[in-house]
C-alpha cells in the first residue's frame, strides 16, 4: 500500500460552505445540518460523536468531522452559537411581551 509522503495534507471533505444553503454557514456535505446544530448538541445533551450520529441520523464519520471542524474554526462557530442564542432571547420577549394580561389582578 502506498501512503501518502508525511507532509501531504489529506482532506476528508465532510463539510462544506455553500452561500446558497444555510447563508453560507457549514454544514454536512450532501445536507443542510449546520455545524453548529451538532456543537450544540455536544455542549448541552452531552453526546459523544457517536451518539450524536445516531440523534442526526448522520454517519459517525460525519459528526466526528463537524466536531473537528468546530475545534478548528471555534472563534466562529461560537459566535454563531452565541448569535443564535441572542436571537431565540429575543423571540421570547417578543411572545412575553403579546401575552394576554390576566383578567384578574
Amino acid at each position: 500500500m502506498n501512503y501518502p509522503s508525511p507532509t501531504a495534507v489529506l482532506n476528508i471533505g465532510l463539510i462544506t460552505s455553500n452561500p446558497d444553503v444555510r447563508s453560507g454557514r457549514p454544514v454536512i456535505l450532501g445536507t443542510s445540518l449546520e455545524v453548529v446544530d451538532i456543537v450544540l448538541v455536544r455542549l448541552h445533551q452531552r453526546l459523544d460523536a457517536d451518539e450524536i450520529a445516531v440523534w442526526f441520523q448522520i454517519s459517525p464519520a460525519e459528526a466526528h468531522a463537524a466536531l473537528a471542524y468546530y475545534y478548528l474554526h471555534k472563534d466562529a462557530i461560537d459566535a454563531l452559537i452565541q448569535e443564535r442564542e441572542h436571537v431565540i432571547i429575543e423571540m421570547k420577549e417578543r411572545l412575553r411581551d403579546r401575552r394576554p394580561k390576566p383578567l384578574r389582578g
